[in-house]
């Protein structure tokens, strides 16, 4: 596991300048005796797990913007000659090598930083009478919500969807949850087992963040002092807070889509619903009405849970997401639409903010421009951030758990994005749901994981093939290592 630990300190350096993240012996191995012997080397743990979390194999480009985002197939398609990584994530050929080896990547750098996750929690037990309680409830409920939540995305890209509807698939064996810190393989559970794990961490994360996080409130400033001298548990949102924690309750209990679930699910969502606003703020049109260099187009009020990605395989993050997202200097490769498309998705709504203000027109093209970093602005607190959980993410899980005030739900999002139309009680909620995700999540990866939950056959792309999806197009495949020394089960 030491290699392990060497290869996030190595993909930590490349993406901060935060020297501190943990000592090195000269064979670049971590001695974890010895970074554990303080609550500064537990800090810095924790702060080393959200730096692996932006590798681009993570969040900060193929689980957000980048693999997962095409993978939906909102685009215009991809030259095969010109893009070829693209088109074929485009089409889904796992099998393709460069392809697979962007899916293998994704899978062991997220179980990387589960690893680093296991380690930190085995020393905290080790170490917890020599803490700070506030340290202590803090940081073991950050990393348990990350377990957790890292585990989840795992189980949606590499698992079945639709399990709401096939309840045999809840006994069928999933992703391995791992909560040990272990060179040894960790045996598959059912998804039923391995959601009931999932639920497990998220609780106990809750109970430890329910009356120590900094964004509930409840206590004056003066409470942290003694551990928030250096302002290390300010801005909440980088971080997996309270409310993100219970967003991700929403999301995994949606995800199992029994009607006990989605209640609960719709309770997690309204825990969030009520922080709004207060914790949490819609984005004021003059943030978003303003010239282009100057726009707030992440909508950052609205974040439960966002990260900062500095840099990408040594390149800034400005220069990778510019390249990907503009079509003239990238004409035959980048992610856009074609003004046919965009105006049906968007529904030729000139007042949605995400169409007038967050795209831009380029020729018989439309570029998404959500992440676009632009140099000349002087509202630098906008760089290098990556949505990834949003308040209206919520209101979209509240308006599918009930029904009953689903309308009102969509509504209140829909007119926070300049939209003066007002649906009536006769709307088809789940068309309308299906269009506002498909509107709110361009660009940041959550697309594919709603048609997926949902089993929807047929996607609204401008994309042919494949021309219908099933469970082997939804499903990424095990790296094959993991089949053939793990023993792994799939379908």
């Amino acid at each position: 596991m030491k290699k392990l630990l060497s290869i996030l300190l190595i993909s930590s350096l490349l993406l901060s300048s935060c020297n501190k993240w943990l000592d090195v012996t000269a064979q670049t191995d971590i001695s974890s005796d010895m970074e554990f012997e303080t609550e500064a080397g537990f800090r810095d743990a924790l702060i080393g797990v959200y730096l692996q979390l932006t590798h681009k194999s993570n969040y900060g480009q193929d689980k957000t913007w980048y693999f997962m985002d095409i993978l939906c197939q909102p685009y215009k398609p991809f030259s095969a000659s010109l893009a070829p990584n693209q088109a074929n994530i485009q089409a889904r050929k796992y099998e393709d090598i460069r392809v697979k080896n962007l899916i293998d990547d994704m899978w062991k750098q997220a179980y990387v930083a589960v690893a680093n996750i296991n380690n930190a929690l085995d020393y905290l037990e080790l170490r917890k009478s020599d803490l700070n309680p506030i340290n202590y409830a803090l940081i073991k409920g950050e990393l348990l919500g990350l377990r957790a939540f890292i585990h989840f995305d795992l189980l949606r890209q590499f698992g079945y969807g639709n399990l709401g509807n096939d309840r045999e698939v809840m006994e069928k064996p999933t992703i391995p949850y791992v909560i040990d810190y272990s060179k040894d393989y960790t045996d598959q559970l059912s998804y039923s087992q391995t959601i009931n794990l999932m639920l497990n961490d998220i609780e106990e994360s809750l109970d430890l963040l329910k009356t120590v996080d900094p964004i509930l409130n409840i206590h004056p400033m003066s409470y942290y002092a003694e551990v928030n001298i250096d302002g290390f548990y300010n801005n909440r949102q980088k971080r997996m807070n309270y409310y993100a924690v219970q967003a991700l309750k929403a999301r995994v209990c949606l995800w199992e889509g029994s009607s006990q679930m989605k209640d609960m699910a719709l309770n997690a969502a309204k825990v969030v619903i009520d922080a709004v606003p207060g914790t949490f703020s819609w984005i004021p049109s003059a943030e978003i009405t303003v010239t282009e260099e100057d726009r707030n187009l992440t909508f950052l009020q609205e974040h439960v849970f966002h990260l900062d990605v500095q840099m990408i395989a040594g390149n800034s993050f400005a220069n990778i997401v510019n390249s990907a997202f503009n079509s003239i200097t990238n004409l035959y490769t980048a992610q856009t639409l074609s003004s046919y498309n965009a105006s049906e998705l968007f529904e030729s709504l000139a007042s949605d903010y995400r169409y007038t203000y967050v795209t831009r027109s380029e020729g018989n093209n439309i570029t998404p421009i959500k992440l676009y970093q632009n140099q000349n602005t002087q509202q630098k607190k906008y760089w290098n951030i990556v949505p990834i959980i949003k308040i209206s993410e919520m209101f979209y899980i509240a308006a599918e758990c009930d029904p009953a005030n689903a309308i009102e739900y969509l509504n209140t999002v829909r007119s926070q994005r300049g939209i003066t139309d007002v649906l009536t009680p006769d709307a088809d909620i789940y068309a309308e749901i299906q269009k506002e995700y498909r509107k709110e999540f361009i660009a940041e990866g959550q697309l594919f994981y709603y048609y997926k939950r949902l089993g929807v056959t047929k996607l609204p792309s401008p994309v042919t093939t494949p021309s219908s999806m099933n469970d082997k197009n939804y499903i990424l495949p095990y790296p094959d290592k993991e089949i053939l020394y793990g023993n792994r089960i799939q379908f």
